[in-house]
């Protein structure tokens, strides 16, 4: 009987040290000097793409994409896809289209008229990728864990779009890196205290030279009185009381 009483106790105390070490854990998480855990989170969110999408309109596309290489055939005219894209959770609009000798995809934000890709004119695109056969020309994500355009050539992903249905997954190789560097505390890409919700704003461009303002003239302090000239004030002005 007292075995079974010193038992029970011994496994209540391991249950309640266990709760005490996992609430210790949260709190530490939690103190805004105690960033670690954050840190790692943050990492660890940005290292994948997964994402779900549907279209209104059929289509049918499969994509690789890989550093250097990759390929992109088939149709997609105008997808709605929710998902992660490195750490951004949010909706897009994507549209592909390709052939054998290559071809092309672009992801912009929900409000972005996405037709005006299939015209040329699409201006507004967050990723913009393209291929010849499988060498990959452009890949460029504005959507990085620095907040700026930069070239997408650490990433793996594939996806494809069946009719009115599409699945994405993806994993960038630098993040990955970043994360094991990150559990020793170190910042590798230097990232962690970048907030994804605060845009960054483009550098403006420089005025036009129509533009500029032109200096003023500069006014003379004083008139020189050429010898022989008379002045401008009548001398019997002068003379008055």
């Amino acid at each position: 009987m007292r075995h079974a009483l010193a038992g029970e106790r011994s496994r209540s105390t391991i249950a309640l040290r266990r709760v005490a070490a996992a609430l210790l854990l949260a709190l530490l998480a939690g103190l805004p000097g105690c960033t670690y855990f954050r840190h790692l989170g943050k990492d660890a969110g940005e290292t994948l793409h997964l994402s779900v999408g549907a279209s209104l309109i059929p289509g049918l596309h499969a994509r690789v994409q890989a550093p250097l290489f990759g390929t992109s055939v088939g149709w997609l005219r105008r997808g709605a896809y929710v998902g992660t894209d490195y750490g951004h959770a949010h909706v897009w609009k994507q549209a592909a289209a390709g052939v054998v000798l290559g071809g092309s995809l672009v992801r912009t934000d929900l409000d972005a008229d996405i037709d005006r890709y299939w015209t040329g004119r699409l201006a507004d695109t967050y990723l913009d990728t393209s291929h010849y056969f499988v060498v990959t020309l452009v890949a460029t994500d504005k959507r990085t864990s620095l907040g700026r355009r930069t070239l997408a050539l650490t990433k793996f992903e594939a996806g494809a779009h069946v009719l009115f249905f599409g699945v994405q997954l993806g994993v960038d190789v630098l993040e990955v890196l970043d994360l094991l560097t990150g559990v020793a505390g170190w910042d590798l890409l230097g990232d962690d205290d970048y907030d994804p919700t605060v845009e960054i704003p483009d550098d403006p461009p420089p005025p036009r030279v129509k533009d500029r303002e032109r200096k003023p003239a500069r006014a003379p302090e004083h008139e020189e009185l050429v010898p022989g000239a008379s002045s401008s004030v009548d001398d019997s002005e002068t003379d008055r009381p």
